[in-house]
């Protein structure tokens, strides 16, 4: 239980960060390491500023900077939720983390990756 607060009052501090300052603005965000040595966008580039962007309720500027994120945002609350009500709720837990929808998120997180670099997204 002290591990789930810790890593809640983590997210809630970046959450506050992410809102209080733009990523595209801010020098001390990380940039990409990946796109900076290839000049190809990895399925993460535009996440922070994404994350930005849906803390100020502008959904669709954030879709632009990432859209794979916006889409995923759901079904990986359903993840977290489900592994939060393990012992609660076996069956939920089973049905969301049955290997073939991990699977899916690799596979449409890979397809991201290369269509958003043959499309410039």
């Amino acid at each position: 239980m002290v591990a789930v607060l810790c890593i809640a009052a983590i997210l809630m501090a970046l959450l506050i960060l992410y809102g209080l300052f733009d990523p595209e603005q801010s020098r001390w965000f990380p940039q990409c390491l990946f796109f900076k040595l290839t000049g190809w966008r990895c399925p993460g580039c535009g996440a922070q500023r994404a994350i930005h962007q849906l803390l100020h309720g502008n959904i669709a500027a954030a879709f632009r900077y990432n859209a794979l994120l916006v889409c995923f945002i759901p079904p990986v609350a359903v993840l977290l939720t489900a592994g939060l009500l393990r012992e609660r709720c076996p069956r939920l837990y089973r049905a969301s983390h049955h290997p073939a929808i991990l699977w899916s998120f690799a596979i449409l997180t890979l397809l991201w990756w290369v269509i958003r670099n043959i499309i410039g997204w």
